[in-house]
């Protein structure tokens, strides 16, 4: 008697637990029904519409930019590969002053009077600069400060004026020291130009960079505001911080980091 109704209880217990697996199996069916029909729907809605010709999505609804041809027939008629801005430039500046491993000077042929003076950053659009320096022939001054301007004159009238310049290892500042996590890295920034006009011009420059230095192109890098501040927040952080128009972009005109003029005007 008692042998049976363990039985029994087995029996109802392995009904109830495949029970169980019928309704969780019904159930995650349809919820995967259900994504199939919505990923489905949304890839017939873009495949309807008319797409910008440098833009692409798939079933996972990602914006795909196409490879740009440098050589595109297109664009051949438009190009001038034998046109030569500089075949008709005449040089005719004589220099006067010279900076050369930090030293600034008169050259020896100069017969007017030279003076220098350094120019530092005070702000983004400012500068700081120090007292004139009379210079002296066949004198050298050492000079630590990256920006030098010069101005030269004979009888009053100026003959020359020049801003020369300079790198200078800053003291004091600690680098990170190069390994395998921390290497390296320098960025060459070509403005005023693009990516296909980059490859057409630049040929010899290319192949010298990506076959002895290893570089690496940011095909699809774009320029999002005026000059370097924007533009080096945009690459470094992804962020922007240039003003948009507000009727173009209602409520998403403002700068991403409204402070970054202090931040990065004192880092300068």
């Amino acid at each position: 008697m008692v042998k049976l109704k363990v039985i029994k209880s087995l029996i109802a217990f392995t009904l109830i637990i495949g029970l169980f697996f019928v309704i969780f199996y019904l159930y995650m069916n349809d919820i995967y029904n259900t994504s199939i029909a919505s990923t489905q729907s949304i890839s017939n809605f873009f495949e309807k519409i008319n797409l910008p010709a440098d833009l692409s999505f798939d079933k996972q609804n990602e914006c795909r930019l196409v490879k740009l041809d440098p050589w595109d027939p297109q664009v051949i008629t438009h190009l001038y590969p034998n046109w030569n801005p500089l075949e008709t430039c005449r040089i005719n500046r004589h220099m006067q002053t010279e900076l050369k491993n930090g030293t600034i000077r008169m050259l020896n042929d100069i017969t007017s009077e030279c003076q220098y003076r350094c120019l530092y950053v005070s702000s983004e659009l400012d500068l700081k600069p120090s007292n004139w320096i009379k210079m002296k022939k066949n004198a050298t001054y050492q000079e630590s400060c990256e920006f030098i301007e010069t101005h030269c004159t004979k009888n009053r009238t100026t003959t020359f004026q020049y801003i020369h310049d300079q790198l200078v290892k800053q003291s004091g500042k600690v680098f990170q020291e190069e390994d395998e996590l921390h290497p390296g890295v320098f960025m060459l920034v070509l403005d005023s130009t693009s990516s296909s006009s980059g490859i057409r011009t630049i040929m010899e420059t290319n192949q010298v960079l990506r076959q002895f230095y290893d570089a690496t192109t940011f095909y699809y890098h774009n320029k999002v505001g005026l000059n370097s501040r924007p533009n080096a927040f945009a690459m470094f952080s992804g962020t922007r911080i240039s003003q948009l128009d507000e009727r173009r972009f209602p409520g998403k005109s403002d700068s991403e980091y409204s402070n970054s003029c202090k931040v990065s005007c004192l880092t300068v």
